[in-house]
Parts: C-alpha cells; structure tokens; sequence
C-alpha cells in the first residue's frame, strides 16, 4: 500500500464503523413509530464492493456485536449474518464493481432481502418454533430506496467523486 494510501486508510475505517454503530443504534433505540432500517447495511455493502480494505470482516463483526449488545439479542447472532453475507459481497466483488449502478443498487437489494430472511430464521431457531413474520416490508422498501442517497453522503463526506467510483 502506497504511503499516501496507507494515512487514509485508518480515519476513513473508523469514519465508517463509526457511522454504522450510530446507524445501528438508530435502528434498536428507536420508540418513535417511524420505520428505521438498518442503514448500516448500506456502508457495510458499498465499502465490500469498492474497498475491502475499509471494511475488513473484523470491523464487519464488531458492528454486530455492538448491534447485538444494544438490542439484546444474543450476541454474535447479528455478527454471524453480517458475515456470512460479507463473504459473499467479497467473493462477488470483482463481477460487482465491473456493474452499473443499478445493477450494484439491484444487488444492495439482493443482500437487503438475504439479511432480513436470515434474521426471521435465526429468531425461529432461537425461539424453537416458526413464528409468524414480522418483517417490515416498508423498512426494506425504506433501506433499497436510501441505497444511492446514502452512498453519495458517504463520498460526500470523504471527498470521494461520484465519477471515481463507476460511471
């Protein structure tokens, strides 16, 4: 890595875990009936794809973790989904970054719906029995639609040009 590279690498990683612990508190702590989606999952995605070496699958965990401890639900059950789809993202990193934005919005779709089905099982395995779900189809509408908004924020906010990401 590059010096010039490397003295941006760290304020940029903790810019980015720390904007996903306070989107991941928004989600859990919110008693307002306004529906809060987990927008965590949209800098976890788009940093996946574009650069790897800002979301390393440590960090990926810790925000679970911390999501998990806020929430109270058992800890490392968060992180274990977080994971499993990071994985994913990084193993179709290379095809993703050669897509155009739609498609990449088309895919942050994808993981959006595998996040949330991979949640509705884990409650069902935690809880013995298939419960009804309760999954908050407006909250999914709610994450796919903010996809492009929050990421240009994120350039934005680190002074990346749109145009440098993909046309």
């Amino acid at each position: 890595m590059q010096e010039s590279q490397a003295e941006y690498k760290y304020p940029i990683l903790f810019l980015n875990a720390f904007l996903c612990v306070i989107f991941a508190c928004l989600e859990v702590i919110s008693t307002t009936p306004l529906v809060i989606p987990p927008l965590y999952l949209v800098p976890i995605f788009f940093w996946l794809v574009y650069a790897p070496q800002l979301m390393p699958l440590t960090v990926v965990f810790l925000i679970g973790i911390v999501k998990d401890v806020i929430s109270g639900a058992p800890a490392g059950l968060s992180s274990l989904i977080l994971i499993v789809l990071s994985v994913i993202v990084v193993s179709q990193a290379d095809t993703l970054k050669q897509q155009v934005k739609t498609t990449l919005w088309g895919s942050f779709a994808v993981f959006t719906v595998l996040y949330y089905l991979l949640n509705y099982l884990s409650s069902c395995l935690i809880s013995g029995h298939f419960v009804l779900p309760q999954l908050n189809y407006i909250s999914i509408i709610v994450l796919i639609n903010l996809y492009p908004v929050i990421v240009a924020g994120l350039l934005q906010l680190l002074k990346i040009p749109i145009s440098r990401v993909r046309n």
